[in-house]
């Protein structure tokens, strides 16, 4: 019997392509993180505002309004984090890898944000106008 050879090298799997995964999970965790800070702005600002009306200097009030501002400033730069790392992933990923779908599902995430702050400000002004 003769002995077969045995090859020198396995056969390998051809390594994923995993570019834009990176851009695309950052722009998920910033899409789901805005939303956050936002609302937690807004319990800050009212406690400023309330410590304003029942204070009559206005020392102890401010850094609660700085606070607020801060916070209202974290959660626009998560949010344009969010769309910025969405775009780069979508674009970088070649094919339909997981980077170009974790930049869609960012993208989307934010997508929805925004259109409910929409429709929170439009409700408000419609509401407002019918009293």
């Amino acid at each position: 019997m003769s002995q077969q050879a045995v090859p020198a090298y396995s056969p390998q799997r051809p390594p994923s392509d995993t570019r834009g995964l990176a851009a695309g999970i950052a722009s998920i965790v910033c899409a789901v993180l805005a939303p956050v800070v936002g609302f937690l702005a807004a319990p800050v600002g009212m406690a400023g505002v309330f410590s304003q009306a029942s204070m009559n200097e206005d020392s102890a009030t401010g850094p609660w309004i700085v606070g607020a501002v801060a916070m209202v400033v974290g959660a626009l730069l998560l949010c344009l984090a969010a769309i910025v790392c969405g775009l780069v992933a979508v674009v970088r990923a070649k094919g339909m890898n997981a980077g170009r779908i974790t930049g869609f599902v960012g993208l989307g995430i934010m997508a929805m944000n925004l259109l409910s702050v929409v429709g929170i400000v439009l409700g408000t002004v419609v509401s407002v106008r019918a009293s």
